[in-house]
């Protein structure tokens, strides 16, 4: 038999789960975060401080020490929200917004026939390593959802390869306060979809307090967000990305032109339509050659 004992850090019996011939159960180390609904308790949440083992008549038992996430009973997820508000969400949520999202964490195997605690390979069902786990920031690089998810890249402060991230300014992260005190990088080659069952407002700050607003403001400044498109399509190889961008560029460079060219015209008319009374230039031309210019240059 197996039993998993969830004390309170201040020592309170909060809970049970007792296995009966099962040889193998799934428990979660030090730090990770679990959800679980206690009798009389209404928090969710609960952070994993410690635990400690042992065996007595043949009851492999742990105690498990839990302690309450702050914000739990507050937090609302994006499908929540996106309910409340009758799906307005989407107008908030664009390619570039910040989110939070929430992964879960990778539970270990405890064998009763083994002394040791193993990892889970066999339980397809749960993350593994090396999937992305815990509450992370991640974009949203598709703005679609209209399937009840977001295509996202995930922000790490440990990339595994450098040549496949982009380094956040700290511009784009300076209204988080659980992001802005250290280097973020954002794993370009790792896209997935986030179910809005996962993502969360994340916490931004002002000078009273810190809160998830619910309407998604932040989110990257446009020279991240460009080296964040460049990257995804040079780690992908999309060439044609590659050439589209640089011909939006292009394009709105060729605009800019046009506009300062379109100014110098406008100034260069004003004495003809002082002279004409108007400012058709087909009409001004016109009139010129019906009188050769001496009435108008006289």
């Amino acid at each position: 038999m197996i039993k998993l004992n969830y004390i309170d850090v201040s020592g309170a019996f909060l809970g049970e789960e007792v296995y009966k011939s099962i040889d193998e159960v799934l428990i979660y180390g030090e730090k990770s975060y679990i959800t679980k609904k206690f009798s009389g308790d209404l928090c969710y949440r609960w952070k994993i401080t410690g635990f400690t083992r042992s065996f007595n008549n043949g009851v492999h038992s742990f105690d498990i020490v839990c302690e309450r996430a702050d914000d739990s009973l507050s937090d609302k997820y994006l499908f929540k929200i996106n309910n409340e508000t009758g799906g307005k969400t989407k107008r908030y949520i664009k390619v570039g917004t910040v989110v939070e999202v929430d992964i879960g964490f990778i539970p270990s195997v405890y064998k009763s026939l083994s002394t040791r605690i193993g990892v889970n390979k066999r339980y397809t069902d749960f993350i593994h390593k090396p999937e992305p786990y815990k509450r992370r920031m991640g974009v949203v690089v598709s703005n679609q959802g209209d399937d009840g998810y977001y295509m996202i890249v995930l922000v790490t402060s440990d990339p595994s390869s450098k040549n496949n991230s982009i380094t956040l300014s700290s511009e784009s992260t300076r209204m988080l306060p659980s992001y802005n005190n250290k280097t973020s990088y954002v794993i370009c080659d790792m896209i997935f979809p986030a179910s809005f069952t996962r993502i969360l407002p994340p916490k931004i700050y002002n000078p009273q307090k810190s809160y998830r607003d619910n309407k998604f403001p932040t989110r990257l400044i446009k020279g991240d967000l460009k080296k964040l498109q460049e990257k995804i399509c040079d780690v992908f190889e999309l060439p044609y990305m590659q050439w589209l961008y640089k011909v939006n560029a292009e394009k709105s460079l060729l605009e800019a032109e046009n506009n300062k060219l379109k100014t110098t015209i406008e100034k260069l008319l004003l004495p003809l339509k002082e002279l004409y009374g108007h400012d058709n230039i087909d009409s001004i031309i016109d009139e010129i050659d019906d009188d050769d210019g001496l009435t108008c240059l006289s």
